[in-house]
């Protein structure tokens, strides 16, 4: 069986990020989506093994809480490095 956590890095791109060079929601929530997407596939239920059982998945909604800040320390090139604070 496949590990139930799923890790994946992303360089952050400097669109990504507002004028204060903190990531947008909307880039957090699209990384989500992706990685949400991989997982799928590792763990066999990704598009076209959904398609071959008749089945599909519909992300409705979408909430964050956030507990940790993150913040970027560096903003000079592509890949940005996020640093974690805790």
């Amino acid at each position: 069986m496949q590990e139930i956590i799923y890790r994946k890095e992303y360089p952050v791109n400097f669109y990504e990020v507002g004028i204060d060079e903190k990531l947008i929601p909307f880039s957090l929530f699209n990384y989500f989506q992706d990685i949400a997407a991989e997982h799928a596939v590792n763990l066999g239920f990704g598009r076209e093994d959904l398609m071959k059982m008749n089945k599909f998945w519909i992300l409705s909604r979408m909430a964050m809480e956030v507990k940790e800040k993150f913040f970027i320390i560096q903003l000079t090139g592509l890949p940005t490095i996020l640093n974690y604070s805790g």
